[in-house]
């Protein structure tokens, strides 16, 4: 470093590792590898819209998703899981 600080002293400071800062004084380009294809359970847009009109419906808006999911079951209506709904 120009300034005259050490590479381990700055890299604990950035949270990076000594040799991925090295890997990238060589090359920047980011060579990590994402995921090949989506997975097969991915919700698709219509089934994410559904479960955001019902969690902002009149009937359900001040519900959590633990107390939305049994009352739909009891309805006969199953659009996701618990956890589904958390994360939509």
């Amino acid at each position: 470093m120009k300034s005259g600080s050490r590479h381990a002293i700055v890299c604990e400071d950035m949270g990076i590792d000594v040799k991925t800062f090295k890997r990238w004084v060589i090359d920047v380009t980011d060579k990590r590898k994402g995921p090949v294809k989506t997975p097969g359970n991915k919700l698709h847009l219509i089934e994410v819209e559904n479960i955001v009109k019902v969690c902002t419906s009149k009937k359900y808006m001040d519900l959590p998703p633990s107390q939305i999911v049994p009352l739909l079951a009891d309805e006969g209506v199953y659009l996701a899981s618990e956890s589904t709904f958390y994360k939509s």
